[in-house]
């Protein structure tokens, strides 16, 4: 029996002397300190430090630093055995400078009492605002709270919290006095009163405009008295006003019955798109531990019979149905969502949901439970869902999608998407001036293996672009895949007014991640290289060795020249503008019948020269289109300068100066299309004719002619301006 004993008295030493060394010694508090610091920063967005920790038999001291900006101390003597304490605490403000904080942040008080019945007390300044706090605590129960702290700068606070979303002010008071718990026949009152000024931060991170929200007052009073508390919560602004109304609730029975009505002036200031006004009535009740929340709501462009809300200690069910017409998204047509949703909620969160009726136009049928789904969604409208995201409506499609998850925790399944529709002419006019009426037909298979291992695979195919081919994956929102694309040139025609023949067709890589950014590859692009980007709308095209002949011919572009061509263009296709840099290798002039009339006063047939090389400058803005070009050999030159050509009339005009073995032709190329024509200069024409005169004679006879030849300059002027 003494062993029995001995054994017990020597576990039960061991024991404290275990508990000692983890509470109460240096090795202890340093083991507590460091799980405590971990524990208390894992899913925060604030920073927690502790900086000292020190408990012993009968003292503590405790540092905290909070985001690096606010230090928290608390040292005293405490016992353990009369459960007494006698403590003191303080709050500062630490690297405010940091934030351009410069006002003070400092409070300070005493916790007196014991475990079950203690006084705080507190004083202090926060910025220019101070602060008095008188507080009793009985079995863990405020018996008295009188607090003071008026005109708290809320954007300074906001930043120490590692936020900046408002400005402005709160003031915080309570007067509570006596108040037993037991009795609860006390008074008392708490109140919070804020004016703020919400902040583009807001817009920055979570896309809603809150511009027009103007100063957002916040007011709430909350009443004790005999035996029943009244809370109260109004909210003003220029978009969203709320106001509550609740029965006095019953401490004893602890029964909640009220009504909150939230109302928003617009919905524009979620999305630009969204066209409503929305009222929002709940009728909240509470009895029996089951909550039941009971919303209506309706708004111009939508509106529910009823969201019914019930929660209990061991579920939550969800009901609703939804209607919205087409104008919710600026567009015409009538009913654009009519669904019917319900869902569970467990414990362990959603046990099971399912979404059926019209969605943006589609017949939809969508149920999910714990870790999987299944949807079907047939025809929905892409105008409406383009709308709803805020984007630009430049597609008229259905769309269908089927999908099937596994494992939808971890993003595992796979699903198909259907795109069948057109392009809308009216975007592509204002946004790039082109008429763009093209079908648009696509299928994507996508395989999802965990949010970073999406792959998919698209064809896409348009009355543009022949074919159209990419895989490749997905992750964090971002689309790299590879492709390749063929199109014939005359699908483009009637875009572009033009009249173009023959294949191009191009590889390269895609990148979408909010814009769109390709290369555009190929190796036999008339006769050459291709090498490309698109960033966005900006573009840029790297020419080598290309064939001008066959580019002039297939992108209806007059032809006169034959030459290889090595070029950079720089264009933007927001506005329609851009540099064409051109060098021209070994070629000769094709015949033309502007090219007739320049071989008649030289004598010659420039034709058949071979010119070493050349260079063009093309200036493009919109239709408008000029230029300058440069062709040289050991005896001849052709120069074009302040060309002009507009795509739209076709009309050219352009100077141009031919020099061959020292003789010179001047003149202009004036005309439409291929209805061009060439019209000398009339005194280089006479000058050109003495010089023949010359040769024919042996003499020099341009002073003599000079005044007997000037009646001829006019009558050539005459000839070539009709």
């Amino acid at each position: 029996m003494k062993k029995l004993l001995y054994s017990i008295l020597a576990l039960v030493l061991v024991l404290f002397i275990g508990i000692y060394c983890v509470l109460f010694t240096g090795f202890g508090n340093n083991f507590v300190k460091n799980i405590a610091e971990k524990k208390l920063n894992e899913n925060s967005n604030i920073a927690i430090k502790i900086e000292e920790f020190e408990l012993g038999i009968s003292k503590i001291n405790l540092k905290v630093l909070v985001n690096a900006m606010l230090e928290a101390k608390v040292n005293g003597d405490f016992s353990l055995l009369s459960q007494s304490l006698d403590v003191k605490y303080e709050l500062n403000g630490k690297n405010l400078e940091l934030l351009k904080i410069t006002d003070p942040l400092n409070i300070a008080g005493n916790i007196k009492g014991n475990f079950s019945d203690f006084n705080i007390d507190g004083k202090g300044v926060i910025f220019t605002s101070p602060l008095t706090l008188d507080a009793n605590v009985k079995d863990y129960f405020p018996t008295k709270l009188n607090l003071d702290a008026n005109n708290l700068d809320v954007e300074k606070l906001s930043k120490i919290a590692g936020v900046d979303y408002a400005s402005g002010f709160i003031n915080l008071n309570a007067n509570v006095n006596e108040f037993d718990k037991d009795k609860l026949d006390a008074k008392a009152l708490i109140s919070i009163y804020s004016e703020l000024k919400l902040k583009p931060s807001i817009t920055k991170d979570f896309g809603i405009d809150i511009s027009r929200f103007g100063k957002v007052i916040i007011d709430s009073k909350n009443t004790y008295k005999a035996n029943e508390i009244t809370p109260n919560l109004q909210i003003k602004s220029n978009i969203l006003n709320l106001t509550s109304n609740f029965e006095p609730i019953n401490l004893t029975n602890q029964v909640i019955k009220g009504q909150v009505i939230t109302n928003l002036s617009e919905l524009a200031f979620i999305n630009p798109t969204l066209n409503s006004n929305l009222k929002i009535t709940s009728d909240i009740l509470y009895k029996d531990k089951v909550a039941n929340i009971n919303s209506v709501l309706s708004g111009k462009n939508i509106n529910t019979k009823l969201t019914k809300v019930t929660i209990n200690q061991e579920n939550t069910t969800i009901s609703t149905d939804l209607r919205a017409n087409a104008e919710l998204v600026r567009l015409q047509g009538g009913e654009l969502i009519n669904l019917v949703a319900n869902a569970k909620l467990g414990k362990s969160g959603l046990e099971n949901a399912d979404i059926k009726g019209l969605l943006l136009g589609a017949n939809s049928n969508i149920t999910l439970g714990k870790n999987d789904l299944n949807a079907s969604i047939k025809g929905l409208k892409s105008l409406a869902l383009l709308g709803l995201l805020n984007q630009d409506k430049m597609l008229d499609a259905d769309i269908n999608i089927d999908a099937k998850l596994s494992d939808l925790k971890n993003l595992v399944g796979n699903a198909n998407l259907e795109i069948n529709g057109k392009t809308v002419p009216s975007y592509f006019k204002k946004a790039y001036d082109l008429d763009v009426n093209s079908k648009v037909n696509a299928n994507a298979n996508i395989k999802l293996s965990g949010a970073e291992n999406i792959t998919l695979d698209a064809k896409l195919i348009t009355d543009l672009v022949d074919s159209f081919n990419a895989n490749g994956t997905y992750k964090k929102g971002i689309v790299n895949a590879n492709y390749n694309a063929s199109a014939n040139l005359a699908n483009f025609n009637k875009m572009l007014n033009k009249n173009m023949s023959g294949n191009i067709a191009v590889q390269g890589d895609l990148v979408f991640d909010k814009i769109l950014n390709l290369t555009l590859n190929s190796n036999e692009f008339f006769g050459g290289k291709l090498n490309a980007k698109l960033n966005g709308d900006k573009f840029n095209a790297n020419l080598s060795n290309v064939a001008l002949e066959n580019l002039a011919k297939s992108f209806d572009l007059i032809d006169v020249y034959k030459a290889n061509v090595n070029g950079n263009l720089d264009y933007d296709l927001k506005q329609a503008s851009g540099k064409l840099i051109a060098n021209l290798g070994k070629g000769h002039l094709k015949y033309h019948k502007t090219i007739k009339l320049i071989n008649t006063i030289l004598n010659t047939d420039v034709t058949k020269v071979v010119f070493d090389k050349g260079d063009v400058l093309v200036n493009i803005n919109k239709n408008l289109i000029d230029y300058n070009a440069n062709i040289s050999a050991t005896n001849a030159k052709i120069a074009v300068s302040n060309g002009t050509y507009n795509t739209l009339s076709k009309v050219i005009n352009a100077s141009i100066l031919v020099s061959f073995n020292n003789n010179e032709v001047k003149g202009k190329i004036a005309g439409i299309d291929e209805d061009v024509k060439f019209i000398p200069d009339a005194k280089n024409t006479v000058e050109n004719a003495v010089k023949v005169l010359d040769k024919l004679t042996g003499k020099n006879n341009s002073e003599k002619l000079n005044e007997t030849l000037k009646p001829a300059e006019n009558l050539l002027k005459g000839l070539f301006k009709r």
